[in-house]
Formats: C-alpha cells, structure tokens, sequence
C-alpha cells in the first residue's frame, strides 16, 4: 500500500511539475526535454539506500555532488542524517543519467532498478518524449567515479 501511495504521489508530482507539461514538437525534430534536477532529486529519493533509511525511521538528506557533476549526470550524495558521530553518515553516492532517467549507484557504477524507479522512470521517459532511439544513444553512459 505505501508503494502505491508512494508511487501516485511522485506521479502526481511530475505530471505538475512545469517540465513535465511543456511540449516537445517531434515534427521540427526537436530533441526530447532531459531530466530535471528536481526529477533527478525525486529518483535519488527512491532508491533502495533512502528507501531502507526511512523504513529505519532515519532522515535520508540528498546533496547534490558538485564535485562530481558530469553534462551527462546529475551525482548524489546520500546521507543519514540522524548518523551518531562514531557512523559515518555517507549512505552512498547516486546518479542519474539527465538523458534517460536510469539511476546509478555511482559507487559500483552499474544502474540501480526496483519496480518502484522502472515506473517512475517510464513517467519520465513518456513526460520528456524520450525515445528508444534516445535511450539506445545515451543509456550506455556511465556515470563520473
């Protein structure tokens, strides 16, 4: 039930969101829209990592990595915030391919993917008409290390 819940609220969210009701004319052949950094933000959000935090009644923080930013991916820092000081309070790294959605674990470097983030992705996917073509040209990218 919380999965739903979890999973109507982020639709509703991105079907609000001013990029998500922008228009994209295929028949200019205009590129599809990319991910924005609040969309990459909810993703980061969603991964099993915050997920865990949460269900722990821990506050998983989200920071943008400045030092690892890439043009082609929005990078993570995860934290638990209620860390003791005797725990390190990196959670991990996460990233998120602007072009197609696809979330990494940007520590192993290899793509993260739960029912949860697959629907959310397609949201996205269908909200910034990225295509297969689109998908097949940046979704062997792999994110900054």
């Amino acid at each position: 039930m919380r999965l739903t819940l979890a999973f109507a609220a982020v639709a509703i969210l991105l079907t609000t969101h001013p990029a998500g009701r922008r228009s994209v004319s295929r028949a200019g052949g205009a590129p599809a829209s990319r991910v924005t950094l609040t969309e990459a933000e909810i993703l980061a959000y969603l991964t099993p990592y915050a997920v865990a935090l949460r269900r722990a009644d821990a506050a998983c923080d989200v920071e943008l990595d400045l030092q690892r930013q890439g043009r082609d991916f929005y990078v993570f820092w995860l934290l638990n915030s209620c860390a003791t000081p005797n725990q390190s309070p990196t959670v991990g790294y996460v990233a998120v391919n602007r072009w197609t959605g696809q979330v990494w674990d940007a520590g192993l470097t290899r793509p993260i993917s739960t029912k949860l983030l697959r629907g959310v992705e397609e949201i996205l996917r269908r909200t910034h008409k990225i295509t297969a073509g689109t998908l097949a040209k940046y979704g062997r990218l792999v994110p900054p290390v």
